[in-house]
């Protein structure tokens, strides 16, 4: 028993203390239950009727109760109660007989303890029995269904087996297949030796499917002999046993030869037409001549209440069902061919609260003795099969819309490789058309051989594994320029076919950042080599230098076992008048300043050495700074002359692969130092003069020029070191450059000079950019848009915006978002532009030319392109406003 559920159990004992004995036991168990007593015939039949009890517990003999009486009772007015007997030592042959007139189970009273699990397996019984009672009669039930549809059918019904031998025909399929003889020898005879060549494939699928389980429609030529054949328009069914196992296929066929699909004569009597319905999964209904319906099956009683809001029933007219007269006009037209014997197929839409529903009729006329006296509609909810559709169309157009606006090549493949579609990016990266690169003419931009043998190779094992590819090629253009791509390309599966989609992204440019990284690694490592030059880290943490090179002992003539100097030792060496000097350049670069400072330094044998230290810091994730980095030069004036003056070139080098400047600035001469590379960034020659502050200003940003000014014209001494980045044009390109500075105290406190250096950093935001943009593809196409974007629903809501169309709204996106084109332009265009916009949202126009938007709260000149996507599952407009001068 479940548990929770309360157990009813009915005693049926005279003895007071025997029903206490039985209480006792039931309550020493698991069970929860409730008992009713009976003594006499009227209590047993009273407790039976009203009280319906779960279990019967009884003993042998009663002075006023009969126990066969009792069994013929339950069995008479079909009461499924299980009894148990209760009693004493009895014979083997006594309890068969009790068992065999109806008893349950039995249980003596000497082992009452086994009473709980006795009752809990007894009703357990009992139910497995109903239910297979009731199993064997609803599948005898459905045999003889199923047998009356087969004899009094007037279709051709077939019963087949998996190979396809006929077990069984009707007396139609016999006359229509000349089959009349169904000995042993035409039992043995196969249906598949009927159907003409051309229909093998199709029929064995069909039969295929079936023998799974799945119904299935087909129209075969079957060949009878002597050039006759007939169309039969065939429907496979699955017959299940009752234990719901698939014996074998029943074939439904109609003869359609003279009408070939386009007349389909329905020749069934009221007899056996409610057995044809109930067998097909379809919703079907018939009518009369005037409209009254005369039979449907549930699926067609059930769409009707969906689509309809009622029910169909026996005698009702189907006017009642027509909501208003078009759609009656439209019925009666339809019905009336169907009347005269056209057979009329058609798809059909219904709006129930705003949801779409496509249904696919079928009227058929309902013939008896070649006289027209009714109509069968067969339909079928189409919604999911439209619905699907409709997402692969939009999902496509969606597709072509971001892969024309992407910012890297959109490809699709077959299973072999050859490209069927490219996106103009590729075309014009590529300097060609989509002609000369379809199938395997894409193969011949590849530079190298060996990198289309590789592309060749690892696209078996694409397809084999079902992997992503990706490989690093060289393509050559049309015109012969030549470009680093990544091609990227991941297999996707359809019901119809294997394809695979991939990307091709030009990272010409990040392969020219890395060969400048490794020439500039390529100095740094013979800088490295020179003793003159140290490189080192300290860690802030534990205020110890953690990286040394060999240089620095070699500058500091320290032995090298000793490991790194703290920067304690370090002060303790400096000389005591630049000591200040150090300590105050390590707190510049603490601050995120750039360290730049001369300083000399005792040997421990006595000699005085001149050296210069340049450091940068290395920030976490929360800004902080953590490392220092920086080179230690030896400086003094020795008879290395020569050495120092290559090791001064080499760095010169350094400097200019890292596009790295050098300036300094004194506040009270206003006068400005530029190394040679401060110059190349500015696109200035070696023996012009360095720029003033005013005319430099004037090249940074309008946006930047501000903070720029500011940064070189009031330094705050309470922070030694600060950083900058801006914009600038130079050479009629906007780059990006990063300033660092610190600033020189004087014994008054006062800042004397500034100092630092200038990177270019345009190439590195650049390379960021791409690399995001090849990330992202299709999702960074909107906020990346030079131009205004804008996304509205079919009424002109706007749902989304890019930043470009808040600044030419001058509004933000929250304000923005949920407005009405229309509150956009001057109310006297309402008309014509909405008139306009819907053109454009039914594709009729594609390009809009306007005067009449308000931009910022004027009218602005603007041209517009529109594209029809889908927006969350909605059919939206995406606006691309670009102002016209």
């Amino acid at each position: 028993m479940e548990h929770g559920v309360v157990l009813k159990v009915l005693i049926l004992e005279e003895s007071n203390s025997e029903i206490q004995l039985i209480e006792s036991v039931l309550m020493d168990s698991n069970l929860f239950f409730e008992a009713k007593y009976g003594r006499t015939e009227k209590e047993f039949i009273k407790h039976v009727n009203r009280y319906k009890p779960d279990i019967i517990l009884t003993g042998v003999r009663f002075s006023k109760i009969n126990l066969i009486e009792i069994l013929e009772f339950l069995k008479k007015n079909e009461f499924n109660i299980p009894i148990v007997l209760l009693a004493g030592e009895l014979s083997k042959l006594k309890i068969e007989k009790l068992l065999a007139l109806g008893i349950d189970n039995f249980v003596s009273k000497l082992s009452l303890l086994t009473l709980p699990s006795i009752i809990q397996k007894s009703i357990e019984l009992r139910k497995s029995l109903v239910e297979k009672r009731k199993t064997e009669e609803l599948f005898q039930s459905q045999k003889a269904r199923l047998d009356s549809f087969f004899e009094n059918n007037p279709e051709a019904v077939i019963e087949v087996g998996f190979a396809n031998e006929i077990l069984k025909i009707n007396s139609s399929a016999s006359e229509l297949f000349e089959l009349q003889n169904l000995g042993q020898k035409s039992k043995k005879k196969k249906f598949i030796e009927l159907v003409a060549a051309s229909d093998l494939k199709a029929y064995k699928e069909a039969h295929s499917h079936a023998c799974r389980g799945q119904k299935r429609n087909l129209l075969l030529h079957i060949l009878l002999g002597k050039e006759k054949n007939i169309l039969l328009d065939c429907k496979f069914v699955p017959i299940t046993n009752q234990d719901k196992i698939i014996t074998s296929i029943l074939l439904i066929g109609t003869d359609v030869t003279e009408k070939l699909e386009t007349k389909r004569e329905l020749s069934i009597s009221k007899s056996n037409y409610t057995n044809l319905i109930s067998s097909i999964d379809e919703a079907v209904w018939s009518v009369d001549a005037n409209f009254n319906i005369i039979d449907f099956n549930e699926r067609a009683s059930n769409l009707s209440k969906q689509l309809k809001g009622k029910k169909l029933a026996v005698g009702r007219s189907l006017r009642d069902f027509v909501l208003t007269p078009d759609r009656y006009a439209v019925w009666f037209d339809r019905y009336t061919k169907a009347l005269k014997g056209e057979k009329i197929i058609i798809e059909d839409q219904y709006k129930v609260k705003d949801k779409k529903y496509f249904i696919h009729l079928t009227l058929y006329p309902l013939q008896v003795e070649n006289k027209t006296i009714g109509i069968t509609i067969l339909a079928r909810n189409i919604s999911e099969q439209k619905k699907a559709e409709e997402e692969l169309k939009n999902s496509e157009r969606l597709f072509r819309t971001l892969s024309e606006n992407a910012p890297v090549g959109i490809v699709k493949f077959d299973i072999n490789g050859e490209m069927f579609y490219a996106n103009n990016y590729l075309i014009e990266l590529l300097e060609t058309n989509f002609d000369e690169l379809k199938g395997n003419g894409w193969l011949n931009f590849f530079t190298v051989t060996s990198d289309r043998e590789k592309f060749v190779g690892q696209w078996k094992l694409l397809i084999e594994r079902e992997s992503v590819y990706q490989v690093s090629v060289k393509l050559s253009s049309k015109n012969g320029r030549t470009i680093w791509t990544k091609i990227r390309a991941t297999l996707v599966k359809t019901d119809s076919e294997t394809l695979a989609v991939g990307t091709v992204t030009d990272i010409s440019l990040l392969k020219n950042v890395n060969d400048e990284l490794q020439e500039k690694q390529l100095l740094l490592n013979a800088i490295e080599s020179n003793s003159k030059i140290g490189f080192w880290v300290r860690d802030l943490e534990n205020e110890n230098f953690i990286d040394w090179s060999d240089a620095n002992y070699k500058i500091f003539e320290r032995d090298k076992n000793l490991g790194p100097m703290t920067l304690l030792e370090v002060i303790n060496m400096t000389h005591p008048e630049d000591r200040e000097n150090v300590i105050h350049a390590f707190n510049i670069v603490k601050n995120k300043g750039v360290m730049n400072v001369a300083f000399r330094v005792l040997c421990p044998a006595g000699k005085i050495k001149q050296l210069h230290s340049n450091g940068f810091a290395s920030l976490n994730d929360t800004g902080e700074v953590i490392k220092i980095s920086g080179t230690t030069t030896e400086i003094s004036v020795t008879e290395m002359n020569d050495d120092f003056e290559f090791h001064n070139n080499t760095l010169k080098s350094v400097m200019a692969v890292a596009r790295i400047g050098f300036w300094e600035r004194h506040l009270k001469e206003k006068t400005n130092i530029w190394s040679t590379e401060m110059k190349k960034l500015m696109n200035l020659k070696e023996s012009e003069p360095p720029l003033s502050l005013e005319v430099h200003s004037a090249m940074v940003h309008v946006e930047d020029r501000e903070k720029f000014i500011h940064f070189h014209k009031y330094p705050d001494k309470n922070k030694p070191g600060s950083s900058i980045e801006y914009r600038i044009m130079v050479n009629n390109n906007i780059c990006t450059h990063k300033s660092y500075a610190s600033y020189y105290v004087n014994s008054q406190g006062e800042i004397e000079k500034t100092s630092g250096i200038v990177i270019d950093i345009t190439s590195q935001l650049k390379t960021e950019k791409k690399l995001i943009e090849s990330e992202k593809l299709f999702y960074s196409v909107l906020e990346n848009s030079p131009d205004a974007i804008f996304i509205e629903d079919e009424d002109g809501n706007i749902l989304d915006v890019n930043q470009h169309a808040c600044d030419f709204q001058g509004m933000s996106k929250e304000i923005l978002l949920g407005k009405n084109i229309s509150d956009l332009i001057p109310e006297s265009e309402h008309v014509k532009v909405k008139a306009e916009f819907k053109r454009l949202f039914n594709e009729e126009s594609s390009i809009h030319k306007s005067k009449a938007w308000k931009g910022s709260g004027e009218i602005k000149n603007v041209e517009i392109k529109a594209v029809k996507i889908i927006y969350k599952n909605l059919p939206a407009l995406l606006l691309n406003v670009r102002v016209l001068n």
